[in-house]
């Protein structure tokens, strides 16, 4: 090799470190810092928090203050740090990789590659949400300037903090709307919790809803997951009669068989539109108590209803008097069941004061 390559196979590594280090500085020294530690480093003890013994599932208040008094200033860098939760860095992926592929007897003798952390990255990106709400609307331009970043988990987080907020302006609720045609699945289904919190007034993005439902307008490819369909049938039962036009294609919605988040949001979301029990009534008995996750959804779309079904009332005392599902863990199970006794209060007083009475004298 000749005395020239070998020297530039010397200096290029040497040049890489000095111009890392010199980045690396330049960011150190514009970066905000509290009680003698870099914010990074406070990121860091916050998306570790759920892997420390014992672990916590919110920032220390220690933690709290720290990036409470760095201020605005913090923001910009803690959107920035927002991660999928399966989120993992390159060297790390790479060594989770080739450790698969080892022989036993290799991998025996190397460390077992880290344990992902979703929990700390789905503590981290509430706790941001919390903190761009703590200084709005100072941050309003920064999050509006946020929803054209790159990377689709810093563009939830964005309209996630946003959709906290009551009474926004024309010009946000224009951005939000733009975001249901994002690429991401993700994405478009905050997008549309974020539009459902306007109401009525949310009737402008009904086109845009609708045309996602029904996968119009949109490129070849686009398929939305279950739980964007559903965000996207309650945004429009939360704009109530407003969103009068959308009802076809929430009866269709209502009327599809595997999808069966979708198929009770849509059912709802026809009550909220019309009022007219028969719209949702035979969808909810047909799903009653077949899938938890929206049992609650069931319940309290049946309270609201009141007398008009009635015909339900059997199979909530039933639900009632009967063995807690083990597949139904921790709050969950006790939610649907104060969701159901509420329900039957609405339905049938009567039925649910009787039950109560009974319920007291059974307690030992």
């Amino acid at each position: 090799m000749k005395r020239r390559h070998r020297l530039l196979l010397v200096l290029v590594p040497v040049l890489a470190v000095f111009v890392g280090a010199a980045v690396w500085w330049a960011v150190t020294l514009d970066e905000p810092a509290y009680g003698g530690k870099s914010l990074s480093r406070w990121i860091a003890e916050i998306k570790a928090a759920p892997s420390a013994s014992p672990p916590r599932y919110a920032p220390s208040p220690t933690e709290a203050e720290a990036v409470k008094a760095m201020g605005l200033k913090a923001l910009p860098e803690m959107l920035e740090s927002v991660r999928a939760r399966d989120y993992e860095p390159w060297w790390s992926a790479t060594y989770r990789r080739c450790y698969l592929r080892l022989p036993p007897g290799l991998s025996g003798v190397l460390p077992a590659p880290a344990r992902l952390n979703p929990e700390g990255e789905g503590v981290f990106r509430f706790f941001v949400t919390e903190s761009c709400n703590r200084f709005w609307p100072q941050t309003k331009p920064l999050l509006l300037s946020t929803l054209q970043h790159p990377r689709s988990e810093v563009r939830g987080t964005a309209i996630w903090a946003l959709s906290w907020q009551t009474n926004l302006s024309a010009e946000v609720f224009q951005a939000l709307t733009n975001r249901l045609q994002d690429s991401d699945g993700e994405v478009r289904m905050y997008a549309h919790a974020a539009i459902a919190h306007y109401g009525a007034a949310a009737s402008n993005a009904l086109p845009a809803i609708v045309d996602n439902l029904l996968s119009r307008n949109r490129p070849a490819g686009f398929n939305p997951s279950e739980r964007e369909r559903a965000a996207g049938a309650d945004a429009l039962g939360r704009m109530g009669p407003a969103a009068a036009a959308a009802v076809p294609v929430l009866l269709a919605g209502a009327a599809q068989r595997p999808s069966a988040h979708y198929r009770v949001t849509c059912a709802i979301a026809l009550w909220q539109i019309r009022h007219h029990a028969a719209d949702a009534l035979p969808v909810l008995l047909e799903d009653f108590e077949k899938v938890p996750d929206v049992m609650p959804l069931i319940l309290a779309c049946l309270g609201e209803m009141g007398p008009q079904a009635a015909e339900v009332v059997p199979r909530i005392v039933r639900f009632l008097d009967s063995t807690p599902d083990p597949n139904v863990f921790g709050f969950g199970a006790v939610l649907n069941r104060q969701v159901a006794l509420e329900a039957l209060r609405k339905i049938a007083p009567d039925v649910a004061a009787k039950w109560e009475r009974e319920a007291e004298n059974k307690e030992p």
